[in-house]
């Protein structure tokens, strides 16, 4: 469950607030899986391009865990699914949004990853 140093280095964080909320509010790309709901849009519609080819953003509400310690979990869970895929998956130059649900903190590592290719499927954003 552990993504490597490169792999890490090869997605950004989506810097500021603003881009954050364009990304959290925009309705037209996004998929919702059992373990996860995914959101992206293209790089250039949040006027933010950078040397890595994907932006990276994790969240996790206190509807889906009341404590702090389990939300941040479930953020590392999936922040380690999306390293893990998104180099080797994902279309460059768009920003994704990776959300946990309930049963995020549950879930099978593998069956996390699998959850993170459907979404990509069924946005059409999967390489290939």
């Amino acid at each position: 469950m552990q993504a490597s140093k490169e792999q890490m280095n090869n997605i950004s964080r989506l810097g500021p607030q603003a881009a954050f909320d364009v990304l959290r509010k925009s309705r037209e790309k996004r998929w919702t899986a059992e373990g996860l709901v995914l959101q992206a849009l293209p790089r250039f519609e949040n006027k933010r391009k950078g040397p890595e080819p994907y932006g990276l953003c994790i969240s996790c509400s206190k509807k889906t865990a009341k404590r702090a310690h389990d939300r941040n979990r479930i953020k590392r869970r999936l922040k380690a699914a999306a390293c893990e895929v998104l180099p080797s998956q994902a279309v460059e130059n768009m920003d994704y949004m990776v959300t946990g649900r309930f049963g995020t903190a549950d879930r099978d590592f593998e069956q996390l990853k699998r959850d993170l290719i459907w979404c990509l499927k069924k946005l059409e954003l999967l390489k290939g």
